[in-house]
């Protein structure tokens, strides 16, 4: 498997295993969680997701360019691209 595979596949699966935990916290356990953050139309929920999906994909593309220095701004948005578009893959409901 190539370097970039892995990489993509660790990461989609870290991002996948957080936000099962995250819906799991915010939706279904006795924590009493507000919605939205007090005096603002910002969902909590909405917040978490973005900033650790931004936290995953800067690993993953540190990850990679240590393994492979050569990788240039392009290949480095399609690896984010690819870990993100297989985590909706596994979240999607249908």
């Amino acid at each position: 498997m190539k370097p970039v595979a892995i990489i993509i596949a660790k990461y989609s699966g870290i991002l996948f295993i957080w936000l099962l935990l995250l819906w799991w916290a915010l939706f279904l356990s006795p924590i009493d969680i507000p919605e939205f953050i007090p005096h603002t139309p910002v969902r909590i929920y909405g917040l978490l997701i973005f900033a650790f999906t931004l936290t995953i994909l800067i690993f993953a593309q540190k990850e990679a360019l240590k393994k492979m220095p050569a990788l240039n701004v392009g290949r480095l948005v399609l690896i984010g691209a690819a870990i993100c578009f297989i985590k909706e893959i596994f979240l999607r409901k249908n």
